[in-house]
């Protein structure tokens, strides 16, 4: 497998090589996209995509958001504290899951104007019950890393008891597809602490819900959006660092591919950048799951065109630069990105020991190739063509071909 510094070469190498190649003539901007562009991006759809907010709710259902909220910063607050005083990477990588479902019900509080409970401030809540579990759990937490552990256990149990609780008593479609995912999320937390409990030769009890309802979270099998089949995943074995190296490289370009699709649609306001953008967000959240997993602190930084790593930051300013010129420039801009998503991962999929990192990237290569076929297609269909500067011709036909 390359390492991170021959693997940068290659790609300052094939950026030269590709803008060098990249001066086709303008052409009107055309917004109709052959119908199988969307395919990818509608699987992967952000959780408040499909919400409606327009059903009815009850008493019980805005109490339940209500608790959700406050719930989901708990969760937040907790794992942000222990990450201070245990530099725990699980901790802080969790942690910024849960703001992500702390803002997907606060999502549904907007949208069906209600008065969001939340209070600014860690450790502070509207409902006084909160605070106290807050100063209770942070207590048992301080004691050792197993303890904080165990307490982050607690907490998505409690979550999961609360989620299976509301998802059975409401009627509303848009808080049944919310709590939904909020609750396959805490079965990967609940995983990724009792694993975690596991490599320090400490195991978890639950105490709210049953244990086999437990045992049926830790035996779950993970189903990815960017693909059809399912895996029993479990993070047992050491990994070299190459292939830590490689969880790391992958997570910033998945937000490189990200980031440079969200900048072309807000440019040009053509679909097909801001669906497969969307679909780069779950596979960044599917090799954020393995950092979380083998316990690599997350590389990732906030802010469009942000990187840890100085080189993605420059390569991301290369492309959209480039993509600028035109919407023709910016789909071979799409096509460049998935070339070299593609071959990173054929690498790394053949370096790999893991079978976990083996079957997420390989999720992964299938997502970067039906993009890579949607941007030729888009490409032809406005009378251009794209030649691939890193894969061999074979390989890209092949592709094509699937």
């Amino acid at each position: 497998m390359k390492t991170m510094k021959s693997l940068l070469i290659v790609v300052v190498v094939g950026v030269v090589f590709f803008l060098s190649s990249c001066s086709e003539p303008l052409r009107n901007n055309n917004s109709t996209e052959p119908d199988n562009t969307e395919k990818s991006a509608e699987t992967v759809a952000e959780i408040a995509d499909s919400c409606t907010l327009s059903g009815d709710l009850t008493e019980a259902d805005i109490d339940g958001l209500m608790k959700m909220r406050e719930e989901e910063k708990l969760a937040h607050d907790v794992y942000s504290k222990f990450y201070e005083i245990h530099n725990y990477v699980v901790f802080r990588n969790i942690a910024k899951s849960e703001n992500i479902h702390s803002g997907a019900v606060l999502y549904l509080i907007n949208g069906y104007g209600l008065e969001d409970p939340a209070l600014e401030g860690e450790g502070i809540f509207s409902n006084q019950e909160f605070t106290d579990l807050y100063n209770q759990l942070i207590e048992q937490g301080k004691e050792s890393l197993t303890e904080a552990l165990k307490v982050a256990a607690f907490i998505e149990e409690y979550d999961i008891a609360d989620l299976l609780k509301l998802l059975e008593n409401t009627q509303n479609t848009d808080i049944k597809r919310v709590f939904g995912n909020l609750l396959r999320g805490s079965e990967i937390h609940m995983r990724a602490y009792s694993f975690s409990l596991t490599r320090l030769n400490e195991s978890y009890v639950p105490t709210i819900i049953s244990a086999e309802l437990y045992q049926d979270i830790l035996d779950k099998k993970a189903n990815f959006a960017t693909g059809t089949c399912t895996y029993n995943y479990s993070f047992t074995e050491d990994l070299s660092d190459a292939e830590k190296e490689g969880l790391i490289m992958m997570r910033e370009e998945e937000k490189l591919a990200q980031d440079v699709y969200l900048y072309f649609y807000n440019l040009y306001k053509t679909p097909v950048f801001k669906n497969i953008a969307k679909a780069e967000a779950a596979h960044k959240k599917a090799v954020l799951w393995l950092l979380n997993g083998y316990a690599i602190e997350d590389p990732m930084v906030e802010g469009e065109g942000n990187f840890s790593n100085q080189a993605f930051t420059d390569l991301y300013k290369q492309l959209t630069t480039q993509g600028a010129k035109s919407v023709e420039e910016a789909l071979k801009v799409g096509a460049f990105i998935e070339e070299y998503d593609i071959n990173d991962l054929m690498n790394l999929i053949e370096a790999t020991e893991s079978n976990n990192i083996e079957r997420v990237y390989g999720n992964l290569l299938k997502g970067s190739e039906f993009h890579i076929k949607a941007f030729t297609n888009i490409l032809k269909f406005r009378g251009e063509t794209y030649s691939p500067t890193i894969l061999s011709d074979e390989l890209y036909n092949s592709i094509l071909g699937k």
